[in-house]
């Protein structure tokens, strides 16, 4: 027993340290339980050794709440439902930012240093599991053999894809049916949950990109609240705050 516990720790240590390593930003979205579609995202930056709540905001995440997903792993047992392709949840666990702003304008707003790239009418999202584009963003034009039975149109006849991020979820060693295509992205409303993305205003999305500036690998931590509070003197060798659900 004591050596399973040393390894542990060492695990521990390990992680955190890479951690720091890559990250002085985080964005970490809060949801009171596994099943509530209402979340708090927060954007942490590090400095002097402590980290601090530089913005938050309410979000909308999947209808049915949130799903252990596919990103960064962890070092936790892994208690709770898992996401899957069209469950309504939203992945759980801690994912990369695609450093890309996605949107339907020919160019991004000027205060935005990411790369951008335009959606049109050609632009597709694949989430059928059957596919070999399974959870890919690809231009429908370019792709002689099309094998795919359903699709996200990634240029949409309302505003939600109107500035949008992917978040890494299922992107490395896709695994078929572990779900796709999930979006930081606009919602209509304040109440609307989502099929499983994180929604939130126009000028929240763009106001978090922007802090992200030139952050090289940003970072998302998507939690439950109960599991976020138990971990989160894990995670760095810098404790992450205490933070609220609501």
């Amino acid at each position: 027993m004591k050596n399973i516990a040393f390894f542990l720790i060492l695990s521990i240590s390990l992680w955190s340290e890479e951690m720091d390593f890559f990250s002085n930003k985080l964005v970490v979205v809060i949801s009171q339980d596994w099943q509530s579609s209402r979340a708090k995202l927060f954007c942490l930056q590090k400095k002097a050794n402590l980290w601090n709540v530089v913005m938050s905001w309410n979000v909308l995440i999947g209808r049915n709440g949130l799903g252990w997903g596919r990103g960064i792993e962890l070092p936790v047992k892994r208690q709770g439902p898992e996401k899957k392709e069209g469950d309504g949840k939203a992945p759980a666990g801690l994912f990369a930012l695609r450093r890309i702003l996605y949107g339907y304008n020919p160019v991004a707003p000027s205060n935005i240093v990411w790369p951008y790239k335009q959606m049109t009418s050609c632009h597709i999202g694949v989430d059928d599991p059957a596919s070999s584009y399974y959870n890919q963003i690809l231009d429908k034009t370019t792709i002689p053999q099309p094998d795919w039975n359903s699709y996200e149109e990634m240029k949409r006849n309302d505003i939600l894809y109107q500035w949008l991020l992917v978040v890494e979820h299922n992107t490395q060693d896709i695994r078929s049916g572990a779900g796709s295509c999930i979006f930081f992205h606009l919602t209509k409303n304040s109440f609307s949950p989502t099929a499983g993305c994180t929604a939130m205003k126009e000028k929240e999305l763009l106001s978090m990109v922007e802090w992200l500036g030139e952050e090289p690998k940003p970072l998302l931590l998507q939690l439950p609240f109960p599991v976020y509070n138990s971990l989160r003197k894990q995670l760095t060798r810098e404790n992450l705050p205490l933070l609220e659900e609501n």
